[in-house]
């Protein structure tokens, strides 16, 4: 495990923290702002933990049909949650940091299937299982606090106290890292037994540099794009 990452687990516990000492203010124009800034940059922090993977990802059919089903139903929930609430905004302010913690929402959600698709580990399914966790949270507190729907509180609760466990359980298991790097290596072996002359432990020394974690089919083929031309 990187102290990097570490880091990532820790800013972003750090950040729904401080969101959850400003619910105390919810209903105060200052304490609702701050409420949602903290939330954009917890998901944003977990944005940037996945971003160096997500730059190498190669687009399939599966995985453009699946972001575009997921903004869109994120973009009419979002469009229905507003229409409902929007007499409780005192300000322009509260509606643009609304509109931008959804849509932090929906990056998050895309960047976690586009993970999960494509290191398709046990990891990566955390990695989901945590960002819907939380996302399900959000949606269910809007309904139980402005519609008085009960049951809602209890699904927000276990929602996100699960998302907490799931995002522990991503940052700080390092049986899954070595799984998902064995995976890699795996893969490696399965799909490139044939080149006689594939240097595994250059190639493992100079993923390990960069990313620290072996959780990428697209970094192998660069890997193999560099050292080609190199070699040319």
């Amino acid at each position: 495990m990187s102290k990097r990452r570490n880091n990532y687990v820790l800013a972003v516990l750090f950040f729904f923290l401080l969101k959850d000492i400003f619910i105390q203010s919810y209903e105060e124009g200052v304490g609702y702002i701050m409420y949602l800034a903290f939330g954009i940059l917890a998901y944003t922090t977990l944005v940037i933990e996945r971003l160096p993977k997500l730059k190498e990802i190669t687009l399939n059919k599966t995985l453009v049909f699946v972001s575009i089903l997921l903004i869109t139903a994120n973009t009419y929930t979002l469009h229905v949650i507003m229409n409902m609430i929007g007499f409780v905004f005192e300000s322009t302010t509260q509606v643009a940091m609304f509109y931008m913690y959804g849509a932090f929402m929906m990056i998050l959600s895309v960047s976690a299937v586009a993970y999960n698709n494509q290191a398709n580990s046990n990891r990566s399914l955390l990695f989901t299982f945590m960002v819907f966790a939380f996302i399900l949270s959000d949606v269910t507190s809007l309904f139980a606090y402005y519609f008085g729907i009960e049951f809602c509180y209890y699904i927000d609760r276990v929602s996100y106290l699960l998302g907490f466990a799931f995002l522990i359980n991503y940052g700080l298991n390092f049986s899954l890292i070595r799984e998902e790097k064995q995976q890699l290596e795996q893969l490696i072996g399965n799909e490139y037994a044939e080149i006689e002359d594939f240097d595994y432990s250059a190639f493992a020394k100079a993923y390990s540099e960069e990313f620290e974690i072996a959780d990428s089919k697209a970094s192998l083929y660069t890997f193999l794009e560099n050292r080609n031309a190199k070699d040319g």
